[in-house]
């Protein structure tokens, strides 16, 4: 079976459906934020053009754990997929597009269903931006820690050098302890599973899109909404490198993840 990650600029893909098509143990996983967003339009009708291609294969379409949920899950390899899938609302996906359908009937339960999940995505998304401040100044801490020789190696994109390469393995393991560092609640990992824990690939999503937006400078200005949706492409890039990849439009997720499976030699031997 293979399990490529979702980015909703493809829920109407041709990509998308021909990636179904081909093969039935072909499958689509839904990360959290990615399943917000498609809430982010209250729009019965819209929601129902946008899951028009995934209707058409509903037994090949995965639901993700949210975030808090993955954050807590080992590293242990054997079963590592299978903990990061939300088995309740995988099973009930079928059921999902079936109230859609039913909204849009007159039923009023599955109406008031729908708003909630509207209204509930737009506080998800509402407090993103609220942590985007935190993201933020992540980012800006890992611009300014790159000398001017780093910076110029970035932008030309070249082969790392060993000396910006241990940087950025420094970094990266810095950045993955701070985080499991916030989450008292999650049992520290030994060092042969630190690589397979998703926090360490969220580690790695947001430092390699640091270093891709180097490229071309950070701008003071920089705005929380802009950072807010790059945490969202971070997720999705995260598990994308626990799964087969990803199906995304957007060059740079596609650039991150390349950067992520290359660079995860160093941190496997």
């Amino acid at each position: 079976m293979k399990i490529r990650v979702l980015d909703t600029n493809c829920l109407q893909s041709n990509d998308l459906r021909a990636y179904l098509a081909h093969r039935k143990d072909n499958v689509v996983a839904i990360a959290d934020y990615c399943a917000v967003e498609i809430y982010k339009d209250a729009d019965l009708l819209k929601l129902k053009k946008r899951m028009s291609v995934l209707s058409e294969y509903p037994e090949q379409v995965i639901i993700l754990k949210s975030n808090f949920h993955a954050c807590a899950q080992s590293g242990r390899l054997s079963g590592l997929r299978r903990r990061l899938i939300d088995q309740h609302q995988t099973e009930n996906f079928p059921n999902f597009l079936k109230g859609i359908d039913q909204a849009l009937r007159g039923d009023a339960h599955k109406q008031r269903s729908f708003q909630s999940h509207v209204n509930a995505a737009q506080e998800q998304m509402n407090r993103m931006l609220i942590s985007a401040e935190d993201s933020l100044a992540a980012v800006k801490m890992f611009y300014q820690g790159f000398t001017p020789s780093q910076l110029a190696e970035i932008r030309a994109q070249q082969e790392m050098s060993v000396s910006l390469s241990k940087k950025v393995v420094s970094d990266i393991l810095f950045v993955s302890n701070a985080f499991f560092s916030r989450r008292s609640d999650v049992r520290r990992p030994s060092s042969q599973e630190l690589p397979y824990t998703y926090l360490f690939r969220v580690a790695m999503a947001m430092y390699f899109y640091t270093m891709d937006r180097a490229r071309n400078g950070i701008s003071p200005s920089l705005s929380r909404e802009s950072v807010r949706n790059d945490m969202v492409d971070v997720y999705l890039v995260a598990y994308a490198s626990l799964f087969d990849g990803m199906i995304s439009s957007d060059k740079r997720p596609i650039r991150v993840y390349a950067q992520i499976k290359e660079a995860l030699s160093a941190f496997l031997g």
